[in-house]
């Protein structure tokens, strides 16, 4: 039989339910403003035609560990 300990559980984005279900999930928060300015940025020229190769663009993310994972990251 398993237990609460045997399995950690994380996600991609902090939204806000992340923090409200039990036990609280584990997140990779993303910076979700400053992906969609940059989107926003870029759409124009590849609209207006600029063909150009695929460029990489790197933004900060944090992970917040909470409970859904708090007894391997304690391990």
């Amino acid at each position: 039989m398993s237990t609460i300990t045997d399995v950690a559980v994380g996600c991609i984005d902090d939204i806000e339910v992340a923090a409200l279900v039990n036990p609280f999930l584990t997140v990779v928060a993303q910076p979700t403003y400053e992906m969609d300015s940059k989107a926003m940025e870029l759409l124009p020229r590849r609209m207006n035609g600029f063909a150009g190769p695929p460029s990489t663009h790197l933004l900060p993310t944090e992970l917040i560990v909470r409970r859904s994972s708090l007894a391997i990251a304690q391990a």
